[in-house]
């Protein structure tokens, strides 16, 4: 049975921004503080992070709106599977689109994938604490 769980923050910028600052090899490594960051931002493009650490192949990704990627660490069996990670990027009307994207969350969700929502005040209250939870996904 897949795992799964929700981690939600808000940010408070336009979500083409926090998309475009993701696929940004220097802006990604300067908010996680993960070092050298390679991206290819695009569908089947190859992302890697922490130096090398992490590494991700991006399975969809519409502009400003939403990432699916695997990943895995270096840490990883070889014959693990890769970990499945959709990233979703809501503009100010999520609160109104919540059934919609909860009804979409419980598909992924059965389909195996981890979803991570964040909330703006915990961006701004506790940053530290969106950043740890990220890297406890990642693990």
């Amino acid at each position: 049975m897949p795992d799964g769980f929700q981690l939600e923050m808000v940010v408070p910028a336009e979500p083409q921004r926090v998309f475009a600052a993701w696929m940004d090899a220097k802006e990604h490594a300067a908010f996680t503080g993960g070092g050298e960051a390679i991206v290819e931002p695009w569908a089947g493009g190859r992302f890697t992070s922490w130096e090398g650490y992490i590494h991700v192949i991006f399975l969809g990704v519409d502009a400003g709106k939403r990432i699916v990627q695997t990943w895995r660490t270096v840490e990883f069996p070889p014959e693990a599977r890769d970990s499945r990670l959709v990233v979703e990027f809501d503009g100010g009307n999520h609160r109104e689109r919540l059934t919609s994207d909860d009804r979409r969350q419980n598909r992924l969700i059965g389909a195996g994938y981890r979803i991570l929502r964040f909330t703006a005040a915990d961006i701004h209250a506790r940053p530290e604490v969106v950043v740890a939870q990220v890297r406890g996904s990642l693990a």
